[in-house]
């Protein structure tokens, strides 16, 4: 299997805070990997540094060329207003399926009905939905980029 992300002696610490240091991973194709640890361990952090959102004081990441990562967060915020089709949209936009409206729309629909929505379902606002489907549409956002990676942010078992 080929590496899709490694990590060498990453170290990272707020203020006088050590959060981790010395930590080296690296995670294979097809490979699930939790990371479990204590509130305020810094596993957040982390799995904010592998997605490129945050800096290691010290250590390296070694993404594979070209790579591409998804990141869900432990609690997404949706725009005002945003329904559940349109927050997929938003996921979209940049890309080349993002155009060809027909290929979209049948996209999004494959990952909609794979993650438990049904049609009358779409338009409702993401803000109004449970925790567990607010969560589902959170992952469903990172799936429709088709990533090499994903990084779940203390996921449930939604």
């Amino acid at each position: 299997m080929a590496t899709l992300i490694s990590c060498q002696n990453l170290s990272k610490a707020y203020g006088t805070r050590r959060l981790f240091s010395g930590i080296s991973l690296g995670i294979e194709e097809n490979e699930r990997l939790g990371i479990i640890g204590p509130n305020g361990a810094g596993k957040s952090t982390l799995l904010q540094i592998l997605a490129g959102m945050e800096t290691a004081d010290a250590g390296t990441v070694s993404p594979r060329r070209n790579l591409s990562v998804a990141y869900v967060p432990q609690a997404e915020v949706f725009p005002p207003g945003a329904t559940v089709l349109t927050a997929l949209y938003d996921a979209l936009s940049g890309m080349a399926i993002a155009t060809d409206h027909d290929e979209r729309d049948r996209h999004l629909d494959r990952i909609l009905d794979q993650f438990g929505f049904a049609d009358d379902d779409r338009n409702k606002e993401a803000a109004t939905l449970s925790g567990g489907w607010r969560k589902r549409l959170s992952v469903a956002r990172a799936i429709v980029r088709e990533p090499e990676l994903v990084l779940l942010d203390e996921p449930t078992n939604h």
